[in-house]
């Protein structure tokens, strides 16, 4: 009997050398490069996954699209904008005191709004809503997706979920609805973001994350081993990375095809689940995933985690990939990484500012909307279902032999 890689090898040089023949004609269709039993590839776009092909903002949002600070603030009730205003005025003196003695939080430049409570963007000690979203409370005027529509995604959680039930894990929620019309789909994250301007035709957010990906701040590969087969094979290894290579790019600004990526030298950066693969779509058994992420004008490089994370890849004969990434993200986390940048305040108060929307919103829509990580004492959940839209190329990953896949997330 041959070993599961032996037959891979075989395979995989059965598919490099032989081509289909078409009228008795050998053609050239690239194959995918299955190599002992393994295939890699290395992450070239991700894209949040949002509303679906086709569902527009304005069926989305009906109400219109989130305000921005200043706008937002002028449609708090009249008591409470009085009440933050006399609050910002007494704590003046103290404030003063605590910048004088080195005390006080960041504040926000008075060029940018930081004198005036009005402008949305601070805090009645000075800092700034982006870096600390709490104080201000939530902001009544921003919008979210509360229809049931065709969204990007997969399911995560395995089971169908509404408003009015809390299953598990998992706290209620509404699922959505995939773009070809599969049910179950878990996204609370495209709720928050999707009536956002930033996120729609043309928006200044969407590229976020694959902008400093291409600039190679970050990289992330996947590996997979124990392949017979790339049409249908019940078992399979993944390894999900971080690289510290940046992407490489060619002369068009594609993913360069088949360069050599090594896996994190941390461990805790190298991931293995279990996977299968069915008509040529990989699915992967849920586990929690850490990465390294840096975006724009971020201090340094922060830690994601994917809670519960899953791929859905279909994998093409060219040897690239596209499909989904999804799992449940810390509300705290995703606040502190995206919206707060890492803690660069001028960045994070300005971006709330050109891209027209609200901290405090996001912060407490995405509690509101958070549907993992349920704490069972409490029934309260501190993550939030968020997906990716992702494109792969194909690359040699170098890691670690793996030792076996990591246990599945509850």
């Amino acid at each position: 009997m041959f070993s599961k890689s032996i037959r891979g090898g075989l395979l995989s040089a059965a598919l490099l050398i032989s081509g289909s023949q078409v009228n008795g004609q050998q053609q050239t269709t690239p194959s995918a490069p299955l190599r002992n039993g393994e295939i890699g590839f290395v992450i070239s776009s991700i894209r949040p996954a949002l509303l679906a092909e086709g569902v527009t903002q304005k069926e989305a949002c009906p109400d219109g699209l989130v305000l921005g600070p200043r706008e937002a603030f002028a449609k708090f009730p009249p008591d409470r904008r009085a009440a933050l205003q006399a609050a910002f005025e007494a704590a003046a003196p103290a404030r003063q005191a605590a910048i004088a003695a080195g005390t006080a939080p960041k504040q926000v430049p008075a060029r940018i709004g930081g004198n005036d409570v009005t402008s949305g963007l601070v805090n009645t000690d000075g800092s700034s809503v982006c870096l600390n979203p709490g104080p201000l409370g939530p902001d009544p005027s921003f919008r979210t997706v509360s229809k049931v529509l065709r969204a990007d995604g997969i399911d995560l959680d395995g089971r169908a979920a509404t408003a009015g039930r809390q299953t598990g894990d998992t706290c209620s929620h509404d699922d959505l609805i995939g773009p070809d019309g599969a049910k179950n789909i878990d996204n609370q994250f495209a709720r928050v973001l999707s009536c956002m301007q930033g996120y729609g035709p043309g928006g200044i957010l969407a590229d976020t994350y694959e902008g400093t990906m291409r600039e190679g701040l970050w990289t992330l590969v996947v590996k997979l081993s124990k392949v017979d087969n790339l049409m249908n094979d019940p078992d399979v290894d993944v390894l999900f990375a971080s690289s510290q290579d940046p992407l490489q790019l060619d002369a068009t600004g594609a993913a360069l095809r088949n360069h050599t990526y090594e896996a994190h030298s941390d461990a805790k950066y190298r991931t293995v689940t279990k996977g299968r693969i069915v008509n040529g779509v990989l699915t992967t058994d849920p586990v929690d995933m850490t990465y390294v992420v840096r975006l724009a004008s971020s201090p340094g490089p922060n830690d994601m985690t994917q809670l519960a994370a899953r791929f859905k890849l279909t994998i093409a004969p060219d040897g690239s990939a596209s499909g989904i990434f999804g799992g449940y993200e810390d509300v705290e986390r995703i606040a502190h990484v995206n919206f707060a940048v890492g803690g660069n305040l001028g960045i994070a108060t300005q971006g709330a500012q050109l891209a027209n929307y609200t901290c405090n919103g996001i912060y407490y829509s995405m509690k509101r909307l958070a549907d993992g990580k349920r704490d069972p004492k409490t029934g309260k959940c501190s993550a939030i279902s968020s997906q990716w839209k992702i494109k792969a190329a194909p690359a040699f990953v170098i890691a670690p032999p793996v030792a076996g896949a990591a246990k599945p997330s509850a």
